[in-house]
């Protein structure tokens, strides 16, 4: 369905434009690109019957020639803007391709592949993705905006209700435990070490502290962690009993 702040393909010209707005049976764009990838910023009407939605790919070749131009489209506004804004690790920023499948998240990086990382991101469908390293895909097919504060305070929100709150400081998710940050404080922490024993120390804010969290191995209680304790040793009792018939063997 073709709407306005959509993107649109003109089937008569090989074009794919940005629509502004409806007159009768025109439909008026805010820019366009051409066939060989050139975009125009210009106010132009088109024949409705000409047009249909713009498929992923065209929306992407259209996405990728607006950042070589710098520009953004801003599909709720319906106009076009100027930005060089270039998100750095921390940043609350909104991610879409031309205005749609709009995430808002917290920008880690962009990897050695060219994809676009993030510690979190809020999807349009409200699904939340925390895993601190939540690739997008291929930078080229995405703009980026400063995110609005009802945006952030949404993601803030949903994060909350995971039992999570973003840290810019240490740039990294931490556990929330009634309400309040985990390392609050220097407050103590469970965490489980490469013999498979809980040790319960206190979270001075130090690089060891920021690894565990990242890594999950950061618990607010002891049960918590003997939980997944437990777990990692079942893992383990299985992989032994696979393991111990070809070693009984090699002793023999």
């Amino acid at each position: 369905m073709i709407k306005a702040g959509g993107v649109i393909y003109n089937q008569g010209t090989g074009e794919v434009a940005l629509v502004r707005m409806f007159d009768g049976q025109v439909c008026f764009v805010s820019a366009k690109m051409s066939r060989n990838g050139d975009v125009s910023v210009e106010d132009l009407g088109m024949p409705l019957s000409d047009c249909r939605p713009a498929t992923a790919e065209e929306k992407f070749a259209m996405q990728r020639a607006m950042n070589s131009r710098h520009l953004v489209w801003d599909s709720y506004r319906r106009h076009i803007q100027e930005s060089r804004f270039t998100p750095k690790n921390g940043d609350y920023v909104r991610v879409s391709t031309l205005g749609e499948n709009i995430i808002s998240g917290v920008f880690k990086c962009i990897d050695d592949n060219g994809n676009v990382v993030m510690y979190c991101q809020l999807r349009k469908d409200c699904t939340l993705g925390y895993s601190q390293y939540e690739v997008l895909g291929p930078k080229e097919n995405y703009q980026f905006q400063t995110i609005g504060s009802h945006a952030r305070l949404t993601l803030i929100d949903a994060l909350a209700k995971q039992g999570l709150v973003w840290n810019n400081r240490r740039k990294c998710l931490e556990y929330i435990e009634d309400g309040v940050p985990a390392n609050k404080g220097h407050r103590n922490y469970f965490y489980i070490n490469e013999c498979m024993e809980i040790h319960e120390v206190q979270d001075a804010g130090k690089e060891r502290d920021r690894k565990r969290i990242i890594a999950g191995n950061y618990f607010t209680t002891r049960e918590k962690a003997e939980a997944v304790r437990q777990c990692f040793l079942a893992v383990l009792r299985l992989e032994s009993k696979a393991v111990a018939p070809s070693v009984r063997k090699a002793k023999k």
